[in-house]
């Protein structure tokens, strides 16, 4: 879900937990929807959810936001897909986007939760980013 509060101010929430990433729970269940789940969280079914598990799926939204759309919505969302995406299958990104969006991208959807930018890291990044690109429309 993304949450709009202005018109230049949005959230990202719900990527399908249904407690808060630091709650201790016994459930090997897991909920969401299929390409938006970290490959940890596939794998573990469902025990590997952290902060970094919502990272990747921030990615993906990148990668929905870049093509315009819904991640892997040429094949079917099953088992098969999500043994595509533990082995590393990602979404194809084949339109023109700026290398620093496209490496951040990667970095979220980096098959290792420990090499995925936390979100203050990301944040910094895409900040940066834009105060780059205001900075490159005022010279103009």
């Amino acid at each position: 879900n993304i949450v709009n509060k202005t018109m230049f101010s949005s959230y990202i929430t719900d990527f399908g937990l249904c407690k808060p990433v630091s709650q201790n729970s016994s459930s090997k269940a897991f909920f969401g929807v299929l390409p938006y789940i970290a490959p940890e969280v596939l794998y573990t079914n469902g025990k590997e959810y952290t902060q970094k598990s919502n990272i990747y799926s921030f990615g993906i939204i990148m990668s929905e936001v870049f093509t315009g759309y819904p991640p892997y919505h040429d094949i079917p969302h099953d088992e098969e897909l999500a043994t595509h995406i533990c082995l590393g299958y990602r979404p194809k990104i084949r339109c023109k986007v700026p290398q620093l969006l496209l490496d951040l991208m990667n970095k979220c959807l980096n098959a290792e939760p420990q090499n995925r930018p936390t979100a203050k890291e990301l944040a910094n990044r895409l900040d940066q980013f834009f105060k780059d690109l205001k900075y490159k429309l005022t010279e103009l």
